[in-house]
């Protein structure tokens, strides 16, 4: 079974849009081959789609929606095969942390910026 990680932000200052947007992809994931957890800031927790989600949900991150992850050499991140990432405030040095780590990487970014991702989605 593959694990997935999602990384993402969701709150009342951000809004849940993100959250959406990784439920969808995460959503069409065979149960059977694949767990998921997420970890969206904890305002998502209690938003109406994590209650109905079938994934976990993380109590990770700041009570703003942020998710708080450090761009260090080695994130203190749950273990996982992929990261699925969709927040502004990371860059490229989280990326290759986790591609390091072994984690193959999934940005969703329409920002046009440089990534060190196995998988670019650009949502625009």
């Amino acid at each position: 079974m593959q694990r997935v990680l999602v990384l993402t932000q969701a709150g009342a200052q951000t809004g849940f849009g993100h959250l959406v947007r990784c439920l969808n992809i995460v959503d069409a994931l065979d149960p059977a081959l694949w767990q998921v957890e997420i970890a969206a800031g904890r305002e998502a927790a209690d938003h109406p789609l994590a209650q109905t989600s079938n994934h976990r949900f993380l109590s990770f991150g700041a009570a703003d929606g942020f998710c708080d992850v450090d761009e260090g050499p080695a994130p203190a991140l749950p273990a996982s095969d992929w990261v699925l990432l969709d927040f502004f405030q990371h860059g490229p040095a989280l990326e290759t942390a986790c591609r390091d780590a072994g984690r193959k990487v999934f940005v969703i970014d329409g920002m046009l910026r440089a990534h060190d991702a196995d998988i670019l989605f650009d949502p625009i």
